[in-house]
């Protein structure tokens, strides 16, 4: 499962994607339209998940900053977003919540649990 809360706040010159057969982005000459618009994903990008594999994207920059290049790398970020991380298509029940795992090695009392479970 995916934690996806931190997405937004990812600089678009650290994002590291794959995009199919093509291999890994390129985000200085790929995203280089949409980084001089902001320097992290919220700055440049909003999305909504409405559920069922729906999206909804929307570019929040001014309109006579969205020339062609700017529309067709922004289609392009949101087709490398979707591809690595499918849990954008799905809505969360509790929006703001945070997903924890942890190990049992993390926690001794999840450790303690498990051995107490796997004896019954």
């Amino acid at each position: 499962q995916q934690c996806l809360e931190w997405l937004p706040y990812v600089n678009l010159a650290d994002l590291r994607v794959h995009y199919g057969g093509t291999g890994t982005i390129n985000q200085t000459v790929d995203f280089r339209r949409l980084r001089m618009l902001g320097t992290q994903m919220r700055d440049v990008i909003h999305w909504r998940c409405h559920g069922g594999g729906r999206i909804t994207v929307m570019l929040l920059i001014q309109r006579r900053q969205r020339e062609p290049a700017v529309r067709e790398g922004t289609e392009q970020l949101v087709k490398v977003l979707v591809s690595n991380f499918p849990r954008l298509l799905y809505a969360w029940v509790h929006r703001n919540e945070l997903l924890m795992q942890a190990t049992p090695e993390d926690h001794p009392s999840l450790s303690q649990y498990r051995r107490s479970t796997q004896l019954s």
